[in-house]
């Protein structure tokens, strides 16, 4: 990583050093920087998101508690189930439209289809005041 060190640990006996030490050897940390950058966040909000990561201040900050949210949301059950079903609903509905034209329509299919799986994947995310609904910040997202 520029401007970093990076560490591989091979054997079983450092797992075990490593492991006992979470806050000096952090992967969260690493997921945070990366995640940040990839999101393309202002220096405020990568601030925001990146402060207390490590719990160094107690319990740790909004960044891992998002990430606890979103695995929570996402391991199988009824969450998840919810989820998809709203996201199925957004498709069959959009696709029941497409089957009501009375004429036919010349499209580019893949703007169409990454459209449709952008707002029913956001739609199911982020309900009714869902950001991704303007055509710029959809457009931002992929």
């Amino acid at each position: 990583m520029p401007a970093g060190k990076v560490y591989a640990v091979v054997s079983p006996d450092l797992v075990r050093e490593v492991q006992r030490h979470p806050k000096s050897l952090s992967f969260p940390w690493v997921e945070a920087i990366f995640g940040t950058r990839l999101a393309g966040l202002s220096d405020k909000g990568r601030k925001l998101l990146l402060s207390n990561v490590q719990g160094e201040n107690g319990e740790h900050g909004m960044f891992v508690d998002g990430l606890k949210s979103l695995i929570k949301i996402l391991k199988p059950g009824p969450a998840l189930d919810e989820l998809n079903a709203t996201m199925l609903k957004s498709v069959s509905n959009t696709l029941n439209g497409v089957h009501e034209k009375e004429h036919d329509v010349e499209m580019d299919l893949w703007a169409w289809v990454k459209h449709l799986m952008i707002l029913a994947t956001t739609d199911a995310t982020y309900g009714p005041q869902n950001p991704y609904q303007n055509p710029v910040l959809e457009e931002a997202i992929w």
